[in-house]
């Protein structure tokens, strides 16, 4: 890109931000500044060396404080003949500032003179003063002296298209109407009513504005005001378009141009750091730039680079603290967004300290969240006055960094905790109900969640009942959970039928947040199983998360359930062997904690069953060996020992654990010839599965550990063995494979 265009886009970008409604700044709160921060402001203007952009931003930061000792400092300043620079900052950013103090009209009179730069930056800070009769007549008086410089008078005139009065309009068509003015002074005239009302259909023609002038002449100054307003306002929405258009060009310009500063990687090692260095000097001068639209780019980028964990300058850094005390709202925004993606714990200071400044409710809002993220609990006393701000969003913002902080201040301190849920509570209290409240009560009740403090249970049993606002009804059962009281457990139960889903699911976690009162009852919502059970059926509840959410608090329930119930609700789950595992788990730690021998042995035999039905063939072993070593030593010739045999085997056949199976089998023929055909049916129904789904080296690998049992597999069943072993081996080149000891 040339550097012709870049120059373009910037000094448009500029001036179209000069651009501003003429609808009056929101009232803000007032604030307590020091007289250390307003005099090192005012340094800086006195400074000879400072950069014209200090000078400026030092100004615009000033005139942000109304009070009595930011307006000192700025007319002493303004009054001081022999600080120029500093003179010429303040002009500029008065007319730059929406709604200046009226005090300040007379100190710019005073430096309109022989400096051309001077005077022009006084004369367009006077025409800031829209509705300030003494700026007005200073304008015209400039304007209409005929003995004055006409350069100062042009400057005037052009000053003068700002005000929208009728007294303003009045004395242009005055100055047009006059034959003693020159064309250039009516030609100023003409462009001057021109920008004031919007009217472009008259073009330069002195008649036509007088003939509009003699129609409008006897309308009342507020239908005048009324009309020049609304022009205005409508151009000022077109006007308006195209900045936003701009400053979105300007943006994705600036982003590509420092993404393509370091795109390639250089060739050598020195290369490449020399890319990263550029790169990383353009994002400084981004955040150094004297337009502010620069300077957020530069602030979006480190957020954008922090987002998608890139490294963020170190130098970055320090610009950011700096710029949340901007001079301009959407550049402080900006940083307290990118602070809060890069997590700075240096910039506490600086965000505290702009936070007891700053005048914008949104800019206020913003600053909020760098401080939650950062963790440091200095920054709860800012955020609990800031949870008191006249502005809702501000006050929402406020409590969501609250939240934030919530586990911190429950957890390192306590008593700070207990403060802040009363605070929260009496917050809450206070506000009116209806809409315009309804997301900071939202707000609220999400930030006592997570204190856990045991004296809001009243507050959230009532918010419990209350209609207005789901949200609020779902973060009051999640304060109940959290709290974890198991006293509350029956009042949780009661809404796992609420109408609301979410509600039902915030119920269930509340449930299982529970805590016992002892370790005999581990799991309060054992007393609530079978409500809980409820709403895992698809024909009472509707809601999958909540069905899903029903079985996930179950589950550690049954380690609280009756042991004489357990196995009926083992039998509830026997067409979902995965459910059904989990109880029998269950029931497995019962019984062993009961020292019930045959029911744990009952219960491992039929965990295993479950396992092998869910394809878990080595934690069915698991399962079926202890069972089995029970039985074989209490009753051998048990029907239950033989069918645990079967299994057993099975199981260790299906692991692909062969040499266990074999050594197994070796045993049991040892004990009783007859086991023989257990083994030799089950080795060839183990082989021919492997082979008909092309399992062949697993076949293979069983064959050769058959071959190993002691004593050995009786020929009949060797002699199949061997013909499918033959079968194999001409239907493949694989060659054998090595036994796997686990594994499915």
């Amino acid at each position: 890109m040339t550097n012709r265009r870049w120059t373009t886009i910037l000094i448009l970008s500029a001036a179209i931000a000069a651009a501003r409604p003429t609808c009056a700044a929101p009232a803000s709160p007032p604030l307590v500044r020091t007289d250390e921060d307003t005099q090192a402001l005012v340094s800086r203007l006195k400074d000879p060396d400072a950069a014209v952009a200090q000078r400026e931003e030092a100004a615009r930061r000033l005139l942000q404080r109304p009070g009595e000792p930011s307006l000192t400092a700025l007319r002493s300043v303004m009054e001081d003949p022999a600080n120029p620079r500093g003179q010429l900052a303040v002009a500029r950013a008065i007319a730059m500032q929406a709604n200046p103090d009226t005090a300040l009209v007379a100190p710019l009179e005073g430096m309109i003179g022989a400096d051309r730069a001077m005077t022009e930056a006084a004369i367009d800070a006077l025409s800031n003063f829209k509705d300030t009769p003494g700026a007005l007549h200073l304008l015209t008086t400039l304007a209409g002296a005929r003995q004055q410089r006409e350069a100062i008078r042009l400057l005037a005139i052009r000053g003068i298209a700002n005000v929208a009065q009728k007294p303003a309009a009045e004395f242009l068509i005055s100055l047009l109407a006059s034959e003693d003015e020159n064309q250039r002074i009516h030609s100023a005239a003409i462009d001057a009513l021109t920008d004031m009302t919007g009217h472009t259909e008259f073009g330069r023609d002195p008649q036509q504005w007088l003939r509009w002038w003699s129609a409008n002449v006897k309308r009342s100054e507020s239908e005048w005001k009324a009309e020049l307003l609304a022009n205005q306002a409508s151009r000022f929405a077109q006007f308006r378009g195209q900045y936003e258009e701009l400053v979105r060009e300007t943006e994705l310009l600036l982003t590509e141009r420092y993404l393509a500063a370091a795109a390639d990687q250089g060739k050598t090692k020195e290369e490449t750091e020399a890319k990263e260095k550029s790169q990383a000097d353009l994002l400084l001068r981004y955040l150094g730039s004297a337009n502010a639209q620069v300077r957020r780019v530069g602030a979006k980028i480190i957020h954008d680079e922090a987002m998608a964990a890139r490294r963020v300058p170190p130098g970055a850094r320090e610009y950011l603290r700096k710029m949340i005390a901007d001079s301009d709202r959407d550049v402080r925004i900006a940083a307290a967004t990118a602070l809060r993606a890069i997590n700075d714990p240096q910039a506490l200071d600086a965000l505290l300290k702009q936070l007891a400044l700053e005048q914008d409710p949104e800019v206020r809002a913003a600053l909020a969240a760098p401080l939650a993220s950062i963790g440091d609990l200095r920054a709860v006393p800012a955020l609990r006055t800031l949870l008191h701000d006249p502005y809702t969003t501000t006050a929402a913002a406020a409590a969501a960094a609250l939240k934030e902080l919530g586990p911190i201040i429950q957890k390192d301190a306590p008593q700070t905790a207990q403060e802040v849920a009363m605070e929260l509570k009496g917050t809450l209290e206070d506000l009116a109900p209806g809409p315009g409240t309804l997301a900071l009560r939202e707000a609220i009740v999400d930030a006592m969640v997570p204190l856990r403090e045991a004296t809001l249970m009243p507050t959230f049993y009532r918010l419990l009942r209350e209609t207005t606002s789901v949200r609020v009804r779902w973060a009051a059962m999640r304060g109940v959970g959290e709290i974890g009281d198991p006293k509350s457990a029956d009042t949780v139960a009661g809404y796992l039928e609420d109408r609301e889903n979410g509600v039902r699911l915030e119920a269930l976690r509340a449930l299982g947040n529970l805590k016992g009162e002892s370790p005999s009852r581990e799991a309060p919502a054992a007393d609530h199983a079978e409500e809980i059970y409820k709403r895992m059926d698809p024909t009472k509840e509707t809601d999958p998360s909540v069905r899903e959410e029903a079985w996930i608090v179950l589950q550690p329930a049954f380690s609280g359930i009756a042991t004489e119930q357990l196995p009926t609700w083992a039998d509830r789950f026997e067409k979902d062997q995965a459910r059904q595992i989990v109880v029998l788990r269950a029931m497995i730690n019962r019984y062993q904690k009961l020292q019930d021998a045959d029911q744990l042995a009952s219960a491992q035999q039929r965990l295993g069953v479950a396992l092998m039905e869910t394809n878990q063939p080595a934690d069915a072993a698991k399962a079926f060996k202890p069972a089995l070593d029970y039985w074989q030593a209490k009753n051998p010739e048990h029907m239950v020992t033989e069918n645990l045999i079967d299994q057993y085997l099975k199981s260790l056949l299906r692991g692909r654990q062969y040499a266990e199976a074999v050594s197994l089998c070796g045993e049991l023929v040892k004990t009783r010839i007859s086991y023989q055909q257990t083994a030799g049916a089950s080795f060839r129904s183990e082989i021919d599965r492997l082979r008909q789904l092309g399992r062949n080296p697993e076949s293979l690998a069983l064959i050769e550990q058959i071959r190993k049992m002691s004593p050995a597999l009786a020929p009949l069943y060797q002699e199949a063995i061997n013909t499918i072993e033959v079968e194999i081996r001409r239907s493949t080149t694989q060659p054998a494979v090595t036994q796997p000891t686990t594994g499915a």
